[in-house]
This record gives structure tokens, C-alpha cells and sequence, in this order.
């Protein structure tokens, strides 16, 4: 019987402890989700990286300084976490200006809407 109520507590225990780490993990994509779809695009230059020492699915979350500049000329910075895509880690780096989404109601909130993004310069081919 003593097993069985540690058993249990165990789990329990186990179960909040998940909960807590990735109920903010999964309300902040659901929002990246909503702001890809209705957000307003924009361009935003990296202006610095950082580690944040988490990986989801093997690819690293990373802070992003961003310079957000709108359409109209507006512009601000924001600081922003997001997971980037290995395949676009070669495209990364301070100075790069990337597609984001603002969103409406709380301009900075932002996700770079890495389906848009694009390499800054095409490799030319040596003849031969």
C-alpha cells in the first residue's frame, strides 16, 4: 500500500512539474501560430543573438534583439524568442534584416515568418 501512495505522489509530482515547464512553451507558439496568420508584415534587423539553452526537437530556441521597421517608416526594437530552423541557421547573423509578423493589438510581439525569409545574397558560380 506505502508503495502504491508513492507511486502515485511520484507521478503526481511528475505531471505538475511537466505542466509548469510546458504550458508557457505551448501558449506562447499557439500565439506565434495567431500572429503568422494575422499579423502585419514587417522587416526587422538582427541586432544581436542569444543562447537561451533550450532545444525543442533538436533546434535551438534563440533570443533575438530585432530593429522592427513598418511599411510606413515606423520603427522600435523588441527582443524576441524564437526556435530557429537548422536549415536557416547559415541565413542568421547580426546585420541580416528578416520577415517578420507584428502583431496588431500588441506591436511588440513579433514572429519572423521564417516561410518568407530569403538569403540575403545569391552565391555566384565559377565558369568552368
Amino acid at each position: 500500500m506505502f508503495g502504491l501512495i508513492i507511486s502515485v505522489a511520484v507521478t503526481a509530482i511528475v505531471l505538475v512539474v511537466t505542466g509548469v515547464v510546458f504550458l508557457p512553451v505551448l501558449k506562447n507558439m499557439q500565439a506565434g501560430k495567431r500572429i503568422l496568420q494575422t499579423g502585419v508584415p514587417a522587416q526587422a534587423m538582427i541586432e544581436h543573438l542569444g543562447e537561451t539553452g533550450i532545444t525543442v526537437n533538436g533546434q535551438p530556441m534563440v533570443e533575438f534583439g530585432l530593429r522592427v521597421r513598418h511599411a510606413d517608416g515606423r520603427e522600435y526594437g523588441v527582443t524576441h524568442r524564437q526556435i530557429l530552423p537548422r536549415l536557416m541557421m547559415g541565413m542568421v547573423s547580426i546585420g541580416v534584416v528578416v520577415p517578420v509578423k507584428v502583431d496588431v493589438a500588441q506591436p511588440e510581439k513579433v514572429v519572423i515568418d521564417w516561410s518568407a525569409a530569403r538569403p540575403a545574397h545569391s552565391p555566384v558560380w565559377p565558369k568552368g
